[in-house]
């Protein structure tokens, strides 16, 4: 009797074994472990100048990689080395064993890199001249009273495909740059307000006889754009964009800007002052920082 005891004994204590461990296998399916997502560091996009390099680390060991062919190299380490030419370009970090779990940082690369990080920061007034324009002619005898306003261009130049094609990613590259523009001024001409249109702004533009060249008081011009730039109180991360029509170098500006550069003012406070050139961005810098999405 006793054997027959510690025999059923036995077999319930190995019952009772088996339903444990079921009930462990169960609490691991349920309960898988928790993945940690990959972060690359820092996340925010970047603006480096060609052939430069950038440092970039990650919350978990991953294996690094560039996505798109000729956009620069980075090493085991997330050392970034960018390409001599500009461009938008994709850094890559995968967790080891999991595809699945990776994250990506979009690098803006550009010969003018110091020039975009500027208008990031803001304080400054960028002066676009309007797009290429090439299709009709300025009727300055034009009997209409408005002529320079029309988009007619039997009557005023008006942008060509080019230059509207140009605009179009020109604009799309300040909103990748998420340049942080409050106001935006234009001439009337119709050249200089598509130009804008096409840019897409998020601001509406407020159209400047100060900037309308050819057409009113001519003796003064770039003094009246002086004063339309002094006159633009500009915080710290704040940009205001214009555009307008052509200048010479030499005198009023250390040099001309063909149609789709822009150049970087400071305003000068001081009453009847100069703006203070930074730098000129040209549209091919600009637009070779498109990317088509």
């Amino acid at each position: 009797m006793r054997n027959e005891f510690t025999y059923l004994l036995s077999v319930l204590l190995v019952i009772s074994m088996l339903i444990m461990g079921c009930d462990n296998d169960s609490d691991s399916d349920d309960n898988p472990p928790i993945q940690t997502d990959v972060v690359i560091i820092p996340s925010a996009n970047t603006i480096l100048q060609t052939g430069m390099t950038r440092e970039f680390s990650a919350n978990v060991d991953v294996t690094w990689s560039v996505v798109e062919a000729g956009g620069g190299s980075i090493s085991a380490t997330g050392v970034y080395q960018s390409p001599d030419n500009s461009g938008v370009y994709t850094i890559k970090a995968v967790a080891p064993g999991d595809s699945s779990n990776f994250s990506t940082l979009e690098v803006i690369v550009s010969k003018k890199a110091a020039a975009f990080n500027l208008m990031k920061s803001g304080g400054y007034v960028v002066y676009f001249r309007h797009g290429f324009a090439r299709s009709g002619i300025d009727n300055l005898s034009s009997t209409d009273p408005d002529w320079w306003k029309t988009c007619d261009s039997t009557i005023a130049r008006q942008l060509s495909p080019q230059g509207r094609r140009e605009s179009i990613e020109t604009g799309q590259v300040i909103d990748r740059l998420e340049l942080n523009y409050v106001r935006t001024f234009s001439s009337e001409f119709c050249r200089c307000r598509q130009t804008f249109d096409l840019m897409d702004l998020s601001v509406n533009y407020t159209t400047e006889p100060a900037i309308t060249y050819w057409v009113y008081d001519e003796t003064d011009r770039f003094r009246r754009t002086d004063s339309l730039i002094a006159a633009q109180e500009i915080a710290a991360n704040e940009l205001v964009l214009i555009s307008s029509h052509s200048f010479a170098g030499g005198g009023d500006y250390p040099e001309g800007i063909d149609q789709g550069d822009a150049v970087i003012f400071r305003p000068n406070p001081t009453p009847g002052g100069r703006p203070e050139w930074i730098d000129k961005i040209t549209v091919e810098e600009w637009v070779a920082l498109f990317k088509p999405e």
